[in-house]
């Protein structure tokens, strides 16, 4: 990195430049270019987003409830139902904890570099450059690992449906990446479109995030013979074959916990946010909690509708991901399962498109402040999109 951050150098104008906003009527003054300069940024992005398109982002590529479903293997092979039902509940509580003080970090810097941003205005002048600078990879590169991780269950979820729809298909290892770089060229070319279009998109994504949400549940609900409470909420399970149940619990664990991941992404797109320093720490805030409860919702829903765990567990080995398998046996039928998963694999493609944005913007900021091999070229804006996924 080219010395210590710029942000650095104007820190102590952003508390006194944030004083000047302290209520909802006062926020139409705010001058968000103002915001940024007085933080060391030049402004460039266009500000399209409001509160309503950067939840649909923010939620889509959350993929909340979605998930659960998806990452419940894990949690339900080493720790069984009360294993993924409190060990969900545990997760919930801990990120809006985090997510509250990032939202009170983004109100004062509101910046697309974020997290290393706020380490360099906030850690000790001896160690600021190296802690903001150790602070930028880790988070460039979480995204990066993110966005390829969406792909792949993308591609498996496709590929999982389709096993569903025809038992003799056999999926291989080379159509799953084929896939991978089909989504990623769509989202690459989804995000090539301007930040309003994007932006307008986006809030249709929150509208089809909700109401996807009750297409699953309530079949899902409805139809599916039901487990008792104490089967869910008591029992736990160590299929992984562990030392003890406590060990198998915290294996399973950050399974469970991937279905909150990415969430800070309306911080890294603060910077074509209107009025940020208002907008960003209500995203954060209101996405953690709706989408917290959406989850815990469909991960209860999902236990209750259970069946036998060491059957729903052998379906991953020909259908990926076991909660195929659990609506295929609440509906008894292919076509309705299928329809069921197939909002899933849309909710799951969309949300391929706000995590590349979100990375995007992530590695544009990290290269704007020279902290990438070849910043000159990743940081010119009328290339952005291709240049950091290229």
């Amino acid at each position: 990195m080219n010395g210590e951050i710029e942000l650095r150098a104007r820190a102590g104008k952003v508390e006194s430049t944030t004083e000047q906003y302290p209520d909802d009527q006062k926020a139409s003054w705010l001058d968000d270019d103002t915001h940024l300069r007085s933080l060391g940024k030049r402004p460039i992005l266009n500000r399209s987003f409001g509160l309503m398109s950067i939840m649909g982002l923010s939620c889509s590529a959350l993929l909340s409830w979605e998930g659960i479903l998806v990452t419940s293997f894990a949690g339900l092979l080493n720790g069984g139902p009360a294993g993924v039902v409190w060990g969900f509940l545990i997760n919930w509580l801990g990120t809006i904890s985090v997510y509250t003080s990032l939202g009170e970090m983004a109100s004062m810097a509101p910046t697309a570099g974020g997290q290393y941003h706020w380490v360099a205005m906030m850690a000790p002048d001896a160690w600021s450059a190296f802690l903001a600078y150790t602070t930028g990879w880790l988070t460039t590169l979480a995204w990066q690992a993110l966005a390829v991780s969406v792909a792949y269950i993308t591609a498996t979820l496709l590929q999982g449906i389709i096993v569903l729809a025809t038992r003799s298909y056999t999926p291989e290892a080379w159509q799953t990446v084929l896939i991978m770089w089909a989504v990623a060229l769509f989202s690459v070319l989804a995000n090539s479109v301007t930040s309003r279009v994007l932006a307008k998109c986006e809030s249709l994504i929150l509208i089809l995030h909700l109401a996807g949400f009750f297409g699953v549940l309530i079949p899902l609900v409805y139809f599916a013979p039901h487990s008792s409470p104490s089967e869910v909420f008591t029992i736990f399970f160590n299929g992984g074959g562990w030392s003890s149940q406590a060990l198998s619990f915290l294996v399973g664990f950050p399974g469970i916990a991937g279905s909150l991941l990415g969430a800070d992404c309306a911080v890294h797109m603060s910077e074509e946010i209107q009025s940020a320093a208002l907008v960003v720490p209500r995203a954060l805030f209101y996405t953690i909690i709706v989408n917290g409860l959406l989850a815990f919702a469909m991960a209860i829903a999902l236990m209750f509708c259970l069946g036998d765990v060491t059957e729903v567990l052998s379906a991953s080995e020909t259908l990926f991901y076991p909660f195929l398998e659990i609506f295929y046996l609440s509906v008894e039928s292919t076509a309705g399962a299928c329809v069921m998963a197939g909002i899933i694999l849309v909710l799951s493609i969309a949300s391929t498109i706000g995590v590349y944005a979100t990375a995007s913007r992530m590695m544009w900021s990290f290269s704007r402040d020279g902290g990438l091999p070849f910043s000159s070229k990743l940081v010119q804006v009328n290339h952005l999109v291709f240049r950091v996924f290229l």
